[in-house]
């Protein structure tokens, strides 16, 4: 029989997200997609010195309770615009999911180098690593796992 921790381990859980903000030009450089969580002020200011949490998330970030995620589109020459229509994320075996959908736009990209982010607030959870999917990857019931 497992222990008890063990089981709850192994047991998929939401994540619930509180904001989300998308970002024309994203302040995170690089030349591909990447997605990084952010746990502190400490974090915040090696990641993205100058930047004020608030401003960038679309409110306060209550440290001790929330994480920033952060998806970074790949360099584009016309802007990508990102939506997650998720109000929850789903956590399974140390792996978050983050449905992530990305629109081209007809608006261009300012320089050749600019990318796209989108923001999100969270509720503390502890994972590995971060998969951005695409939505439809999720069905709408609560109980599923990504296919």
């Amino acid at each position: 029989m497992q222990a008890p921790a063990q089981t709850a381990r192994a047991q998929p859980r939401h994540v619930r997200v509180l904001a989300s903000h998308f970002h024309r030009l994203c302040p995170l450089p690089g030349p591909r997609a990447q997605a990084l969580a952010v746990d502190s002020q400490a974090e915040w200011d090696s990641v993205l010195p100058g930047r004020d949490p608030a401003t960038t998330t679309g409110r306060e970030v209550r440290w001790s309770r929330e994480r920033v995620i952060i998806y970074a589109a790949p360099p584009s020459s016309h802007v990508t615009e990102l939506v997650s229509p998720a109000k929850g994320l789903l956590l399974s075996r140390g792996i978050l999911y983050w449905p992530v959908d990305s629109r081209p736009s007809t608006e261009r990209a300012t320089g050749k180098d600019d990318r796209s982010c989108l923001v999100s607030v969270v509720t503390r959870a502890y994972w590995q690593r971060i998969r951005v999917i695409d939505p439809s990857l999720i069905e709408r019931r609560s109980d599923d796992h990504p296919r």
